[in-house]
């Protein structure tokens, strides 16, 4: 009876061990999950200070402040393009002149739309090049020494323009190429194949070619050949034609000695004779005999012994501008059992490639200007041919140009293979502004980072349960135990936060600002502390990547030109401003910051060490002299994040872009946004309507780690105010 009551006595006690284990387990739970969600905590919290203020005006607040809400007190702007270049694009076909009256309605103002031109609708799917070829021979077989007539049609039956045509065609060894000739285009002869260089074929048009061959001495056997002309198109498109033809062989006549018949009966009489005296005994038995035996032809393996011809290229550079070279590098070869016959390798380039060098291996070399062939006869099995070609683009170029470079191997008499590159011809190009993919947050956290503060929390938790237990046991040491694990679970939870890197994020966007340059016209004119109607501005450096240059390259202060004018103020009017746009606010993406100006070369803007500034581009108009005036942005930057565009796809029609002059503030209506390619200039050409045009890269491509388009917001001026100094904007 005693025992039961001792384990009844132990059973309280057990109970409360047990349920200090289960509280400890759980603990460390908790605490082992605390560094991971503050992870989360922080990503979260990066998207909401991006997106809102600290200790200033909320988003909404901003918006509101700068929403015009009486359009009546805009002021018209007299625009002064004289010295700009109007486009070709959807403008109003009247402008105001500085005699015009300068009083429209504040209706008209506000709400009067854009007159634009409505484009031509497209015709999808018919406008297109329809290439054809034909081929006829006559006659439809010939011996050596004769020939044969080749009439070949080339033309278009489409609706479009098929461009850079080429018409190639080879024969066999045994047929030699006597005469071609073409009603359009250059001819280029060999002595077993001719190229026929046309052009471009419009619509409708044929081209007619007549090539006589005629059949050498080389011919061994009659031969059933399968003639193939190719028509190569488009710079990477090609269709064929065929017609078969026959080159006989006759084998010259041979003389047969007849005997007399005196010496034929003489000879028959002695044969006869000689047979029966010298007629041996039959050999019978086993004995062996030498006798011989048919030999036994070697197998025949079919399929296998066939040529299996190659030919692959390689350019380098992809893309270049003109006066620029690429260098393609194409490698024919056999890699059958047989030998392929009369291989020929043929490329052709548009016009605004100039062929400059081409060198093989083996063969002989036509070079044309913007095409060239290489003969290169029989290739034996496993035989490789390198072929190198260095090409220029030249002044004909007027756009950026993507090009499928389309190479040719014909082998074998009808037979041919290709391959292809693609390389791009850049004319002009907007600048590329970004660094990072859109993402870049998803890539920060590294949990490796937090193996410390777990290891930490761990511990402190493993020494919290011990001492429970110790506590629970009434053992010695227990609350030194639980102090010792406390302190453990302090230090690996603020290792994880520290790890996370919230505290330093949460440091950088209270204690960072962007403001403008400490020194200059900006800090002159305007303070640089927050007031209430200045914008909160978060750089993009506050959420700062590992990824930093070392050391970073910063934005040169390129000198800016002096536009050229040719109007003269009238009698009381004001003279045009032409100082240079200083600062930008977009207050619905909370934009507040420096721009800079950055010169043209030609090809593109000088923007290497744009950072969190915006580049006012040059070459294009100033804010004071109406037409266009482009701005490009970062929409990420290395080792800060984001740029200062990063959410101009955010911007919706009618609200508010501010830009500053040194002189005056210029206020623009968002009208409306579209993605376009990066060789897309007309963005930046001169407009009879004062806008500015926003740039910034969009569409991410993972693979080339850039961004393939640009993201382009238009606005429209609608009020122009002066600056005085020590007011605040």
């Amino acid at each position: 009876m005693e025992t039961p009551q001792a384990d009844l006595g132990k059973s309280p006690k057990t109970r409360s061990r047990l349920l200090s284990y289960i509280l400890g387990i759980l603990m460390l739970v908790g605490l082992l999950l605390i560094p991971i969600s503050v992870s989360y905590a922080q990503e979260a919290g990066k998207l909401g200070l991006v997106q809102g203020s600290s200790g200033g005006i909320g988003d909404s607040s901003l918006k509101q402040s700068y929403l015009l809400t009486d359009p009546a007190t805009a002021t018209p702007t007299i625009t002064k393009t004289a010295t700009l270049t109007p486009t070709s694009s959807s403008i109003p076909t009247k402008t105001p002149t500085p005699t015009e009256s300068a009083t429209p309605s504040p209706a008209v103002m506000a709400t009067q739309p854009r007159d634009t031109k409505t484009p031509s609708p497209t015709i999808t799917g018919t406008i297109t090049p329809f290439p054809s070829i034909k081929v006829v021979v006559i006659p439809a077989q010939a011996k050596v020494n004769e020939s044969f007539t080749f009439t070949i049609e080339a033309g278009n039956k489409g609706y479009a323009i098929s461009q850079n045509n080429f018409v190639f065609d080879s024969f066999p060894t045994f047929i030699d190429v006597q005469t071609v000739t073409t009603s359009r285009g250059t001819i280029t002869k060999e002595t077993h194949s001719f190229l026929v260089t046309i052009g471009d074929i419009v619509p409708n048009e044929k081209i007619t070619i007549i090539a006589v061959v005629k059949v050498n001495s080389t011919l061994t056997r009659t031969e059933i050949i399968s003639n193939i002309v190719t028509l190569l198109y488009d710079f990477s498109k090609s269709i064929t034609a065929s017609v078969n033809y026959t080159a006989v062989y006759e084998p010259p006549p041979t003389e047969t000695p007849t005997p007399s018949p005196t010496s034929t009966a003489t000879e028959t009489g002695t044969a006869t004779k000689t047979a029966t005296s010298t007629a041996s005994p039959t050999v019978t038995g086993t004995q062996p005999t030498n006798t011989s035996t048919p030999s036994t032809p070697s197998p025949t393996i079919t399929g296998t012994i066939t040529p299996v011809p190659s030919i692959k290229v390689v350019v380098t550079p992809t893309s270049a501008k003109v006066n620029e070279s690429f260098t393609f590098t194409i490698e024919a070869g056999n890699k059958g059992y047989t030998s392929t016959q009369n291989n020929i390798v043929f490329d052709s380039f548009p016009t605004y490639i100039d062929v400059s060098t081409v060198t093989t291996s083996r063969g002989t070399i036509t070079k044309l200007t913007h095409s060239f062939v290489v003969t290169i006869g029989d290739m034996v099995p496993n035989e490789k041919v390198t072929i190198i070609a260095t090409v220029k683009v030249n002044s004909s170029l007027t756009k950026n140009e993507v090009t499928s470079n389309l190479v040719t191997l014909a082998y074998d008499y009808s037979k041919s293979i290709t391959a292809s590159v693609n390389y791009t011809a850049v004319y002009q190009a907007l600048p590329h502004t970004g660094e990072l993919p859109l993402n870049w947050r998803d890539t920060r956290l590294k949990p490796v980072a937090l193996i410390p503060g777990i290891m930490l929390l761990g511990l402190g938790v493993g020494l919290l349960v011990i001492g429970i237990w110790l506590k629970v046991s009434n053992k010695r040491d227990s609350y030194a135990m639980i102090a010792i694990g406390s302190l453990f679970v302090i230090i690996g939870f603020v290792a994880g936060i520290y790890a996370s890197g919230v505290l330093l994020t949460n440091q950088q966007a209270n204690g960072r600002i962007t403001a403008p340059t400490s020194s200059g016209i900006l800090a002159q004119i305007y303070p640089v502390e927050i007031t209430e109607t200045g914008l909160p501005r978060l750089p993009a450096s506050a959420f700062s990547t590992p990824e930093a240059i070392v050391p970073v390259v910063t934005l040169p202060d390129y000198p800016i030109p002096t536009p050229e004018i040719t109007i003269t103020p009238q009698p009381g009017e004001a003279e045009s401003d032409i100082s240079p746009v200083v600062r930008i606010v977009i207050p619905g993406i909370s934009l507040d910051t420096e721009v800079k100006y950055v010169p043209y070369d030609g090809y593109t803007w000088l923007i290497n060490g744009l950072r969190q500034e915006v580049a006012w581009m040059g070459n294009t108009s100033w804010p004071g002299l109406g037409g266009n005036t482009a701005l490009a942005g970062h929409v990420t930057v290395t080792g800060l994040g984001d740029g200062p565009f990063r959410h101009l796809d955010e911007l919706l029609a009618g609200e508010v872009v501010i830009l500053y002059t040194e002189k005056n503030m210029y206020t623009y209506n968002v009208r409306e946004r579209r993605v376009t390619d990066d060789g897309d200039m007309s963005v930046t050409l001169a407009s009879d309507y004062p806008q500015i045009t926003l740039i910034t890269c969009t569409d991410w491509d993972q693979e080339s780690q850039t961004y393939l388009k640009r993201l382009v917001v238009f606005a429209d001026l609608i009020r122009t105010e002066p600056i005085t100094r020590g007011s605040v904007p």
